[in-house]
């Protein structure tokens, strides 16, 4: 039952920054360690499918829950409190660096090195140029994403959310929550159809069949997507998180307002401190076991 409580929050969790403009789910996932036991029980489900069932179901839930709840409050309360809630995330996010660090340093260890020293010491300088320039590459690819699409005044028009813009918005979605450290917000708001999908979200029973075309786009979206992650996670562990780390440092980079943090800086600084502390406390509870060990082996 705890289980099922606490991956039910992380869903939540993953919902509300699926919704939030900036904050990338796939970010979020791996700071309270699920992604990648995400990934490997939707790429090799039939091999337990009970055990993946059980893994996958409060999070798809709780994600729906987050999903359709943030929906119906973004014209309200993220109107009000958009920078207390942005802050909220970067919280998250930052609290979820030293477990991501500490996975990319300590997991499997690169070919060259011996495979009974898979520790960041056993490292060559070759390898950790290597990897601090994919992370730095990471950076820059976010960065240069929010050049292109102006997030500081993003006026990508708005469109119907219907057809094939529906089908659209599903699959962005799916996009951005797969390939961590990418905001589906940002890519949504630059193609105009951020808004619509909102609106459908917050009234679903309005939008039935939209909302249907949607699912399709992110269910196709994400069965071509996953299996080539999740390859790339488990064979070449330490310089997929090193991109990731990137991705995560350029993310907050570019979502961070200083002026806006710096006008309430008592409660927003409670709030990143809020933040770090639950993606701490989920990163330890799933290395204590009170959440499902991953379903299939790496290997």
């Amino acid at each position: 039952m705890l289980e099922w409580l606490v991956n039910g929050l992380r869903g939540v969790i993953l919902g509300i920054a699926c919704v939030l403009p900036g904050v990338s789910g796939g970010v979020i996932a791996l700071s309270m360690g699920v992604y990648q036991p995400i990934l490997a029980a939707l790429v090799h489900f039939r091999r337990d499918a009970r055990g993946n069932a059980r893994l996958l179901a409060p999070l798809v839930i709780g994600g729906g829950a987050g999903v359709l709840v943030t929906a119906q409050a973004m014209s309200v309360v993220f109107a009000r409190a958009e920078a207390s809630i942005t802050i909220l995330f970067i919280g998250l996010v930052l609290g979820g660096l030293p477990a991501l660090w500490k996975q990319a340093t300590e997991g499997k260890a690169p070919r060259a090195i011996n495979k009974s020293a898979a520790t960041a010491s056993a490292w060559t300088p070759r390898h950790w140029i290597v990897n601090l320039s994919l992370a730095a590459a990471g950076f820059a690819l976010i960065f240069l994403f929010s050049l292109l699409s102006g997030v500081d005044g993003l006026d990508g028009g708005t469109r119907e959310f219907a057809g094939w813009t529906a089908v659209l918005g599903g699959a962005v979605y799916a996009f951005a929550t797969v390939v961590p450290g990418v905001s589906s917000s940002f890519l949504m708001l630059y193609l105009g159809i951020y808004q619509p999908m909102m609106d459908a979200l917050g009234h679903p029973l309005g939008h039935i069949g939209p909302l249907a075309l949607a699912a399709a786009g992110g269910l196709a979206c994400a069965a071509a997507l996953v299996k080539a992650v999740e390859w790339l996670f488990r064979r070449f562990p330490a310089p997929s998180r090193f991109t990731v780390m990137g991705f995560v440092l350029g993310s907050v980079y570019i979502v961070f307002d200083w002026p806006r943090f710096a006008s309430r800086w008592l409660i927003h600084s409670l709030l990143l401190i809020a933040g770090m502390a639950v993606a701490i406390f989920f990163e330890r509870a799933f290395a204590k076991g009170d959440a499902p060990k991953e379903a299939v082996s790496q290997e």
